[in-house]
């Protein structure tokens, strides 16, 4: 009896060193999931905050472009395309790089279930960040292709009408800005080598 009571005594310490020891390292695992989240999330800031600075140096580059009612010529648009391929897409990239980021370690982030609250709160805070600089990103290259475009059809209409003008001139010889019979039938001879 002595020797069962003492046996059992033994099995109670015994039980609760083990729930010490289990719950002792419960608390080591929540420290290092927490840990790993705050690092995860840290290293998440920085890679929004990248995107966010990318994104703003993109539209200040494009602001010439982009300026309503400002005359553009072909150089200045043929730069902001060539800012366009390089800056946009690093900052495409630097924007997929969080998406891609916070994919690989969502489960760890949902692992620290005692800060997950506040971590799901910051990680829409960011995930909508990164999301805006996407559609910045959409939209400046939009508009930078259609300033492109729009300058392109410009300076093509304007080669073809000075080429109409030259023709005209050179073969309205009375120079009344009207081409006589006379004048028809020389152009036609002359650069189709037809006679009418």
């Amino acid at each position: 009896s002595v020797d069962q009571a003492r046996q059992r005594i033994d099995a109670q310490l015994e039980q609760r060193r083990r729930d010490e020891e289990r719950r002792i390292e419960e608390q080591r695992l929540r420290q290092e999931q927490e840990e790993t989240a705050r690092g995860v999330m840290a290293e998440l800031r920085e890679k929004v905050a990248s995107s966010v600075q990318e994104t703003e140096r993109l539209k200040e580059a494009l602001t010439p472009v982009l300026e309503d009612g400002k005359e553009l010529d072909l150089t200045i648009t043929r730069s902001a395309m060539k800012v366009l391929a390089e800056v946009g897409a690093g900052t495409r990239a630097s924007c997929k790089s969080c998406t891609e980021f916070l994919v690989l370690h969502r489960v760890a982030l949902e692992q620290a279930k005692f800060i997950w609250v506040e971590t799901r709160q910051e990680l829409i805070e960011l995930q909508a960040k990164v999301q805006e600089c996407l559609k910045q990103v959409i939209h400046l290259s939009t508009k930078t292709k259609e300033a492109h475009s729009k300058v392109a059809r410009k300076v093509v209409a304007a080669k073809k009408r000075a080429h109409i003008t030259a023709l005209f001139d050179k073969y309205d010889a009375d120079k009344d800005g009207i081409l006589t019979k006379r004048d028809v039938q020389v152009y036609a001879q002359g650069e189709f080598n037809f006679s009418v």
